[in-house]
C-alpha cells in the first residue's frame, strides 16, 4: 500500500509540473521554469504584461522581443499559455 502511495504522490507531483501557465498571471519564476525562458526574457514579458496584458500569441510575439513563432511553440510546448491558449501557428498557405 505504501509504494501505491508513494507512486500516486510521483504522478500527481509529475502531472502539476506539466500544468499549463498563463502569461498574463504567472510569475517570473515560473516562466523561467520552461526550456528556453531565461531571465531576460522572462523580464521583458513581465515589462510588457505590467503596461498591458497579452491578449493572444501574435500580441505576444509583436511585443516581446526575441519571442518569434518558433520560439512560441516551443514555448507552448513547455506548458505557457496565452490568455489560457496554446499557440497555434497560421496555416501556411499553398500556391
Amino acid at each position: 500500500m505504501r509504494h501505491f502511495i508513494t507512486g500516486l504522490f510521483f504522478c500527481l507531483a509529475t502531472s502539476l509540473s506539466l500544468a499549463a501557465m498563463d502569461v498574463n498571471k504567472t510569475n517570473q519564476q515560473d516562466l523561467e521554469s520552461i526550456k528556453g525562458i531565461g531571465p531576460k526574457v522572462s523580464q521583458l514579458i513581465m515589462t510588457e504584461r505590467a503596461i498591458k496584458p497579452f491578449t493572444s500569441w501574435d500580441d505576444l510575439i509583436k511585443r516581446v522581443k526575441g519571442i518569434g513563432p518558433k520560439a512560441a511553440m516551443r514555448f507552448s510546448e513547455g506548458g505557457l499559455t496565452v490568455d489560457e491558449m496554446s499557440y497555434k501557428p497560421l496555416a501556411q498557405a499553398t500556391v
